[in-house]
């Protein structure tokens, strides 16, 4: 998989906004010490988590994983499709994704509430991109689903 990196458009959020803006907890409205000024646009993380690794259960499933996908598929499941097909973790059952390669945006959300409509909107915090300067185009496919299957087809008879 091509390396990625988390993007913000801002190190915290200026006071007069605080009122107005809700999460899950409220982390998200100071990193500063947290990320570094990459360009003009954007920041990144100082020190990125490490992945989390979680070791296999004594129960743990072993058979073969069929993803299905289509579509409809875009955000974190478009990552996970990628990243399955990638590690020959599961076999892609279905039609192209939706999403692109060009990055995701639901690392983490805010809601901002208008504060006389008191409409609500969600602000997505963190994006995820491709680290290479042209990143493939468009939808994700699984077309070596078919060649699988026919395979598969063979060994039956």
């Amino acid at each position: 998989m091509e390396p990625i990196e988390d993007r913000l458009r801002y190190e915290y959020i200026a006071p007069e906004w605080e009122p107005y803006l809700r999460s899950w907890d409220d982390s998200f409205k100071d990193f500063r010490g947290k990320v570094r000024r990459i360009d003009d646009r954007f920041y990144t993380w100082i020190k990125p988590d490490d992945p989390l690794e979680i070791p296999a259960g004594k129960k743990a499933f072993s058979g073969n994983i069929y993803l299905l996908v289509d579509e409809t598929n875009s955000s974190a499941t478009f990552y996970l499709a990628k990243f399955c097909k990638a590690h020959r973790l599961a076999t892609l059952v279905g039609r192209p994704t939706g999403g692109s390669q060009r990055g995701i945006n639901g690392g983490r959300i805010a809601f901002l509430r208008l504060p006389n409509s008191k409409i609500e909107v969600d602000i997505p915090l963190i994006g995820t991109f491709p680290l290479s300067e042209n990143p493939k185009e468009g939808s994700y496919r699984t077309c070596w689903w078919i060649w699988r299957l026919k395979l598969s087809e063979k060994e039956k008879t």
